[in-house]
């Protein structure tokens, strides 16, 4: 008498997630890949722990007003905003619906103990976006949607050197790009704009 093949899973640890903190970028209408987060997620650990699945990231877009951050409209500022991982775009939200963006991966990240993986969020700006300062906000761990591979737990990172909110690059919207700003755009040495 003899079992079938059993598999024996280990259950999966938390990773780390380490933000960055850039300075305010100036962007212009219309603009394409434009970064507004980025983080490393590292699942690093000296015992055996299964794999983790990310499966979605959510986040709010804040306007900066003149003390403080209110909720704006996504879909006023940005036309489609992407998540990648590693430089490759996994899901993108084209939708937009209010205040909020969410980005669903159609097939889940897998990402295995002792690997770092590089996730950004990039936007494309719309051509009439208003002018002013923007910034997406990662409210708490919930907004991380990653779980265990094989167990289906729920399993929610754990942060280095920071604290939710989880603050994205502050992006500032200019009025308008290079060639509405210079009369001999793209060369200012040249007084021909032709050519």
């Amino acid at each position: 008498l003899s079992t079938g093949v059993t598999d024996i899973y280990q259950p999966a640890g938390r990773p780390g997630l380490a933000t960055s903190n850039l300075p305010v970028q100036i962007v212009s209408r219309g603009q394409q890949n434009v970064t507004v987060f980025e983080s490393n997620l590292s699942y690093v650990s000296s015992a055996p722990q299964g794999d983790v699945a990310l499966d979605r990231l959510s986040a709010r877009l804040m306007k900066h007003t003149s003390s403080t951050y209110s909720a704006t409209r996504v879909s006023d500022v940005f036309s489609s905003i992407s998540l990648l991982i590693d430089g490759q775009e996994l899901a993108v939200d084209s939708l937009l619906a209010g205040d909020s963006v969410v980005l669903l991966l159609p097939t889940p990240a897998i990402i295995e103990r002792g690997m770092t993986e590089a996730i950004s969020v990039t936007g494309i700006i719309r051509d009439d976006a208003p002018e002013g300062n923007y910034r997406l906000v990662v409210a708490d761990s919930t907004c991380i949607g990653m779980h265990d591979q094989y167990l289906l737990t729920s399993i929610y990172p754990s942060l280095v050197d920071a604290s939710y909110p989880l603050q994205g690059i502050e992006l500032s919207v200019a009025g308008g790009g290079l060639e509405q700003s210079f009369v001999n755009y793209p060369n200012p040495f040249n007084p021909a704009r032709d050519e």
